[in-house]
């Protein structure tokens, strides 16, 4: 997968997470609770989906995890699983060995964008590995430059700004990059335009917003 750059030094890439809601199939009482567990990040659309319905609707949510969280499910401990990815071949075979028949339901696509500051422009793509090389936990310290991202890119010092680890950007560019957490000598700040102006202010800087605010920074 590459990711490829706009113009004037705007680097874009479109994530697809997906919000998957395997549904268990079971005769259920009236007024028992529906137990929901999986993905944190997948929770708050829940509730809000929910609370839009108007219907009365009861269930216990519990964040475990989407990792987790499937796995209740297909154990049978759970009648929801909140993910943000569909099954694997193993969970699936997982549920039906146990006997838990299941639909998945797409309900949402979040969508990630990394900016670069303008005159960042030799970087008109990034591939998957190249992004991993930049972010893995490893990379501390070591990857300072763009030019270790590439022999073709031009030597400038590399600053990384993101979001900060408690939230959903960053546990989704967690997912994509290899080890636990990303590096530790990033800077995280809590808003968008806070990340905008730190990128469009310091020559070299990569940092990822959702879409809305890199559309709204244009080629700034």
């Amino acid at each position: 997968m590459g990711l490829r750059l706009r113009r004037a030094g705007m680097l874009v890439l479109l994530v697809l997470m997906v919000f998957s809601l395997p549904i268990r199939l079971t005769a259920q009482e009236a007024d028992s609770a529906a137990t929901i567990v999986g993905s944190g990040i997948a929770a708050p659309l829940v509730d809000a989906l929910v609370a839009a319905s108007g219907a009365a609707v009861n269930y216990d949510l519990t964040v475990t995890g989407t990792s987790p969280g499937i796995e209740a499910f297909c154990q049978g401990e759970a009648d929801v699983a909140m993910a943000t990815r569909p099954l694997t071949e193993q969970e699936a075979l997982l549920c039906t060995n146990n006997g838990v028949e299941f639909h998945e339901l797409l309900i949402g696509y979040d969508v990630l964008a990394f900016i670069a500051h303008p005159e960042t422009d030799f970087a008109q793509c990034l591939t998957s590995d190249q992004l991993n090389t930049m972010l893995i936990p490893s990379a501390a310290g070591q990857v300072t430059d763009w030019s270790q991202i590439s022999a073709d890119y031009a030597a400038t010092p590399l600053t990384i700004v993101l979001p900060p680890a408690t939230s959903a950007s960053y546990a989704q560019i967690d997912e994509r990059v290899e080890g636990v957490g990303l590096r530790a000598d990033l800077t995280t700040l809590p808003t968008a335009a806070a990340i905008t102006t730190a990128v469009r202010e310091t020559p070299g800087a990569f940092g990822a917003v959702d879409l809305s605010a890199a559309l709204a920074a244009g080629d700034t």
